[in-house]
């Protein structure tokens, strides 16, 4: 019924007002169909249409899903509002004369219009019960609506009879002329009012006896529909045959009315009998429930003891003389006493001596207050004579019956007191640390801090307690440490978490002193906890200081040797050179002369000299930092593809278009990779810093020409000055002109990188519309497209009893995974790993036993190096063999590396005809060594 109320509430409210808002329309600009609806019907009262409309907002305001303070006082206004009306229209009628509210509202007298300037009697006394039933419903009480509801009904009531009085009156030959001013507009909406308000609270007062879902409400409502219904066709009756057919007088009508009436109570009462019969056999059938009942009570019974049976806690039930009742099999399980010897004594004799006064103050404590027990702990006796720890939950009944579940925490209690006495240690390390240790909650709010953090900034705890973390900080900092923080809250993005920060701590005295900072994260419940490790380290500063002079100093007197060296090496060949020119001359003069023994002594010995003069410079250049290079064909497009991956967010930033036309694509070239990367990351990062917003950088490729490649790097920006073109590649040497950052020594370190690697960086063209930087290196072919030339030997299938070959690669370089999956795709029952990096190679390496590993010396992570150690030093992987693939092949190298475990050593470019042979000698070992 509560549904059917709301649905009549959704449809009434905006009947209540739009009907009123369109009749006060019509009388304000005088339109007679919205005045009267139906042509032909008695018009609306304006101001009984503005009191329906004030009802209706009053409705709404009050229906179940918007009741609140506001809405009950937005009823009660309008309410009120209309009782003002009603009082308004009574004072007129009583005096005679309108107070001109129709003139306030229209700006006219209604009296020439189609409607008397009052409101009929009848409609105000609906209006007025309507008025004071919203009254009464807005105040929202017990009485109140029951008050409301009887309004409601009256409201109800009048607007039926006028409704009926209004029907009568115009039925064609009924000599009746009713008088009572209710129009059928009024009557109708008067009845929708009068239903809207009974629906607002449709389960309280008098209305919940009709809309009750049981039988009683059901015959209620079917007793009253009937009631209703033959009031009025008993009526309806009486009038049609004393006025249509004159078959009686007034007086006969009203006995016959009388009658009739009579007639329907009487058929009323007989219809509450049935009622009460159909009331007996609804009890019948309880009773049959009842016993249905009965029935799922012993089911539930037995569920119960199969509960009991199967529960993983200790469940029982105690009776207030302190025996166990029943037990479930769990107590046997974990104590070891049968149920029957549970039963047989009190359950306190089970109970450790220490814990028999709290618990049995804790089952007196249930029985008389019937307060229930949670988590309340005691030793039980076990049959060995050992004692567990149980937990228990307990809910007193009302004759002093316990319910209870009890759980062996006697593990858990050791845990505890082990992790309790960890705290404790851990608080001691804490307070005992000679770092500074911290914690602090989300907004930086300082909760606990040792003493080391109290020492080294001087505040007492309960200075530092409660305040910032900032506070041990200067502005500049502090700052810089609520940005990091409020961004890692809002976007997760790690910045300082984790990561060691070197700060100016501000002491409580003002001193400044320099710290090293690392914040962690805890997960604490539901907050988020930071933890801040906090290091004096104006010692190591000072240190720092003192070594970066003495490293300083001694680069500049490196400096001074090396320049020493390569200084005495020039003025040491020069007389040399004459020295061992004309010896030579002199040898090839007089062949025959007693002068060639002392010459060939000349010879021998300048020869020596100049070979001690060569080694000094190789100690000076490798002083001077020149570093070895891994030569090998790497793809231009794959370089450039890093290279404008790690570019991008600065191009971005400057709003510099970046374009790598696709020829490079093609081209391979012979370089160290990640050497040649760095290269081109210094160039593309410098034309970008040296052009203008909006600008352009392109990459365009030509080649190979005489067996050289050459890559042009074009910028569109202010060009280089022509004084400046000697100093371009000199190190620390910048334009002075330019906003950019750096030291001046990127392009002279990229020149000397692509010389190590045989190649060559200059710049081509420079002016106002930009400059180009080219590269020359020396080409290569495709090594995959090459290697399927070339005379692969058809490897022999591996013997079955031995499954699949294993083959771990661990290269970085995509170009020559590619080739070695090319030579290797013709050899059957060979499986093919691959990894990128050392440390994938490692985990690969322990997990599948390859038979061979190829490893490149060259890795992203560590290096190859370095995971040969590791193989070597593992236990599962000591004893696989390990072919190094490397273009650094020095011969010391190669035997530093062979002495370290490396069974073998191919260089690069790969020879494919020597990596198949060694290869074979591998496997055929492997195969021997493998048992079975």
């Amino acid at each position: 019924m509560n549904d059917h109320a709301r649905l009549y509430l959704r449809l009434a409210i905006p009947c209540l007002i739009i009907i009123p808002i369109l009749n006060w329309v019509g009388w304000r600009w005088n339109i007679a169909t919205l005045q009267q609806a139906v042509a032909g019907l008695d018009a609306v009262h304006p101001l009984t249409a503005l009191s329906f409309l004030l009802a209706g907002c009053g409705v709404f305001a009050l229906q179940r899903d918007r009741t609140g303070a506001p809405a009950r006082s937005f009823a009660f206004g309008s309410a009120v509002a209309i009782l003002a009306l009603m009082g308004a229209n009574a004072l007129s009628q009583s005096l005679g004369s309108g107070l001109g509210i129709d003139q306030m509202l229209f700006g006219r007298d209604l009296a020439a219009a189609a409607v008397p300037a009052l409101i009929a009697p009848t409609t105000t006394a609906g209006l007025t019960c309507a008025a004071a039933g919203l009254v009464l419903l807005a105040i929202d009480g017990p009485r109140a609506v029951t008050g409301g509801q009887v309004a409601s009904f009256m409201t109800l009531i009048i607007g039926i009879y006028g409704t009926f009085i209004y029907g009568i009156g115009h039925l064609p030959g009924v000599p009746l002329a009713p008088s009572h001013g209710l129009s059928v507009i009024t009557a109708g909406l008067l009845v929708v009012l009068g239903l809207a308000l009974l629906a607002l609270r449709p389960e309280e007062g008098p209305m919940r006896h009709i809309t009750r879902d049981d039988l009683p409400g059901h015959q209620a409502r079917k007793m009253l529909a009937a009631a209703a219904a033959g009031t009025v066709i008993i009526a309806l009756l009486r009038v049609i045959g004393e006025f249509y057919f004159d078959a009686y007088s007034a007086g006969t009508g009203i006995v016959l009315l009388v009658s009739a009436l009579l007639c329907l109570f009487v058929l009323v009462i007989w219809s509450g009998t049935r009622w009460l019969g159909r009331a007996e056999r609804a009890r019948q059938q309880a009773e049959r429930g009842w016993k249905g009942a009965e029935a799922a009570r012993n089911q539930a019974n037995e569920d119960l003891r199969r509960f009991f049976d199967l529960s993983l806690d200790m469940l029982c039930i105690a009776s207030n003389d302190g025996y166990f009742k029943r037990v479930s099999p769990a107590f046997t399980r974990t104590l070891g006493w049968t149920p029957e010897e549970l039963s047989s004594r009190p359950f306190l004799e089970f109970i450790h001596p220490d814990d028999v006064v709290p618990t049995r103050r804790a089952v007196e404590r249930q029985q008389r207050l019937g307060e229930p027990v949670n988590a309340f702990e005691n030793r039980y006796l076990r049959k060995d004579g050992d004692y567990r720890v149980l937990s228990w939950k307990s809910v007193p009944q009302a004759d002093g019956t316990l319910y209870a579940a009890a759980r062996d925490v006697t593990e858990e209690k050791a845990v505890s007191e082990i992790l309790a006495r960890e705290r404790g240690l851990l608080k001691t390390f804490v307070e005992t640390a000679a770092d500074g240790i911290m914690t602090v909650n989300e907004d930086s709010t300082v909760i606990t801090a040792n003493d080391a953090v109290l020492e080294m900034f001087g505040f007492a705890r309960n200075e530092l307690i409660g305040r910032k973390l900032t506070v041990i900080m200067t502005e500049r900092d502090r700052q810089e440490h609520d940005g990091h923080i409020e961004r890692y809250l809002q976007t997760g993005k790690q910045r300082i978490i984790g990561v060691k920060r070197e700060l100016v701590g501000k002491c409580k005295d003002g001193r400044e002193i320099p710290i090293e900072l690392t914040v962690g994260e805890v997960n604490y419940g539901s907050n988020r906890v930071f933890t801040g490790i906090v290091r004096d380290i104006t010692d190591r500063k000072e240190h720092e200081r003192a070594l970066m002079d003495a490293v300083s100093a001694a680069n500049r007197a490196n400096e001074a040797k090396s320049e020493f060296l390569s200084r005495m090496s020039h003025e040491l060949r020069t007389p040399l050179n004459s020295i061992l020119g004309f010896a030579q001359l002199i040898q090839m003069q007089y062949p025959g002369d007693d002068l060639q023994e002392k010459v060939r002594h000349i010879i021998n010995g300048g020869d020596h000299l100049l070979k001690l003069i060569n080694e000094v410079l190789d100690v000076a250049r490798i002083e001077a930092g020149r570093l070895p290079v891994s030569l090998e064909p790497v793809c231009i497009g794959d370089i450039l593809g890093n290279a404008t991956g790690l570019i991008n967010p600065l191009a971005k930033e400057e709003g510099i278009t970046v374009t790598v036309h696709e020829q490079c694509t093609q081209m391979h070239v012979r370089a160290d990779r990640q050497r040649l990367l760095q290269v081109f990351i210094n160039l593309l990062s410098n034309a970008i810093k040296y052009n203008h917003e909006g600008g352009r950088v392109e990459v365009e490729c030509q080649g190979p020409e005489q067996d050289r490649c050459r890559i042009d790097i074009r910028d569109t920006g202010h060009g280089i000055p022509e004084s400046f073109k000697e100093q371009l590649f000199q190190p620390f040497e910048r334009l002075d002109n330019t906003h950019s950052e750096g030291t001046g020594l990127g392009l002279a370190l990229s020149r000397q990188l692509v010389k190590l690697m045989g190649g060559d960086i200059r710049l081509e063209e420079t002016g106002p519309e930009g400059s180009i930087f080219s590269v020359f290196l020396d080409a290569v072919a495709d090594p995959v497209t090459d290697s399927a030339t070339l005379p692969i030997r058809e490897r022999r299938s591996p013997d079955q009893a031995r499954g699949d070959i294993r083959l771990l690669v661990v290269e970085d370089n995509l170009a020559n995974l590619n080739l070695l999956e090319h030579v290797f795709s013709s050899w059957d029952g060979l499986n093919l790993l691959s990894a990128m990096q050392g440390r994938i190679g490692l985990e690969l390496a322990r997990q599948h036993r390859p038979e061979v590993i190829l490893l490149d010396l060259h890795l992203p992570d560590i290096g190859g190096e370095e995971v040969l150690r590791r193989l070597r030093a593992d236990p599962e992987t000591r004893d696989i063999p390990v072919v190094i693939v490397s273009a650094d092949a020095t011969p010391s190298q190669i035997r530093r590396l062979e002495s370290r475990g490396a069974n073998a050593y191919i260089t690069k470019p790969i020879d494919i005809e020597k990596l198949t042979a060694v290869l074979d000698g591998l496997l055929q070992t492997a195969s021997l060594k493998r048992p079975g």
